[in-house]
């Protein structure tokens, strides 16, 4: 995926004017029912990746985001995945998708078997609600409100 040139075509046109990755990840999530955004952390913050994925999309991934419901998940081997989650956090609230579930984790080289076990359980539990939310056709009142302000 290249980089962002910043030439605003995509507020123009509604998609993209670099073909590559980055407009088949968009067919994607538009034909999405619901979307699971995840980054390893690198510096307290998305990888370089997501961070072109995000700046990207400016304009064309807030809106496909928009009304979707979705998990974030962040991880890191130490510290920051905090600063990483808000990021995703905020890409999802301010484009109107719906966040149904975060998860954040450090993972260590090597990490034990029952740390894999728990954060398994974990990421079940967020997929379990997302689709019950997907299914319940779940409204987030303070999200709705936050993504109107913005």
């Amino acid at each position: 995926m290249s980089h962002c040139l910043g030439c605003c075509s995509c507020y123009k046109t509604g998609h993209c004017c670099i073909r590559d990755d980055a407009e088949k990840l968009s067919e994607e999530i538009a034909e999405a029912d619901g979307v699971i955004l995840g980054s390893p952390t690198y510096a307290s913050n998305v990888s370089g990746l997501m961070k072109d994925f995000i700046d990207r999309g400016h304009f064309v991934i807030e809106q496909l985001l928009h009304g979707k419901y979705c998990v974030i998940v962040a991880t890191g081997e130490n510290y920051g995945n905090g600063d990483a989650a808000k990021v995703l956090k905020n890409l999802v609230i301010y484009s109107g998708g719906r966040l149904s579930g975060s998860i954040g984790f450090n993972s260590p080289f090597n990490g034990e078997d029952f740390e894999k076990e728990k954060l398994y359980g974990r990421c079940r539990r967020a997929a379990h609600r997302m689709i019950k939310a997907m299914r319940g056709k779940k409204i987030y009142p303070i999200q709705s409100m936050i993504h109107f302000i913005v």
